[in-house]
C-alpha cells in the first residue's frame, strides 16, 4: 500500500525530470543508506533497504528536479498563488480558500489514515526538506524563490495531501 503512494507521490511530481547533471547522493536516514543516482536522462533511481528510506530519498530527489513547481502547486492548493502572480490570482485564491480544505480538515485526513500512510508522508516530507536546507545552504534553491520575494518554508505532510 505505501509503496502505491510511493509510485503516486512520483507521478504527482516527477513528469520529466530537470536533474540530468546531478551527483549520485547517499543520504544516512535512521540508519539506511539511501541512494539516489540518475541515468543519462537525468531520471533519479532510488536505492533504500526500508521503505522509510525509499520514500525520503524519493522526496528529496523530486525536490532537487521539481521544488518551485511543488511549491506553486502548494500554494494554488492551499489559496496563496495571489504572493506570487499578484492580484490576477485573487479569484482563484478565494475558490481555495473558500472550496479546499483547511489545516485542520486536512490533518483529520491524515490522521485517518493506516500508520504506515502517515509515515510514508512524514518520510517524504522529511526527502524534500532535507533537499530544502541543502538547497539554501549551498545557494541551489530555485531562483523563482527570490524573484518573488518569497522565502521556503518546510514541507509538511498536509501539503502532499493538499496537492492531493
Amino acid at each position: 500500500m505505501t509503496i502505491r503512494f510511493g509510485l503516486f507521490l512520483s507521478a504527482l511530481f516527477l513528469c520529466g525530470s530537470a536533474g540530468a547533471q546531478l551527483p549520485a547522493v547517499e543520504l544516512n536516514v535512521r540508519g539506511d543508506t539511501v541512494r539516489i543516482t540518475r541515468d543519462n536522462y537525468g531520471v533519479p533511481t532510488v536505492q533504500a533497504t526500508t521503505q522509510y528510506g525509499l520514500l525520503y530519498g524519493n522526496g528529496y530527489a523530486i525536490a532537487q528536479d521539481r521544488l518551485w513547481q511543488m511549491e506553486l502547486y502548494r500554494r494554488q492548493a492551499r489559496g496563496e498563488m495571489a504572493e506570487v502572480m499578484g492580484s490576477r490570482a485573487l479569484e482563484q485564491d478565494r475558490a481555495a480558500r473558500t472550496e479546499g480544505y483547511t489545516d485542520a480538515e486536512l490533518q483529520a485526513q491524515i490522521d485517518r489514515l493506516p500508520r504506515d500512510l502517515q509515515e510514508a508522508l512524514d518520510a517524504f516530507a522529511g526527502g524534500v526538506n532535507a533537499w530544502m536546507q541543502e538547497a539554501q545552504r549551498t545557494g541551489k534553491l530555485p531562483k523563482q524563490y527570490a524573484e518573488n520575494g518569497i522565502e521556503a518554508r518546510p514541507w509538511r505532510p498536509s501539503d502532499t495531501v493538499a496537492i492531493a
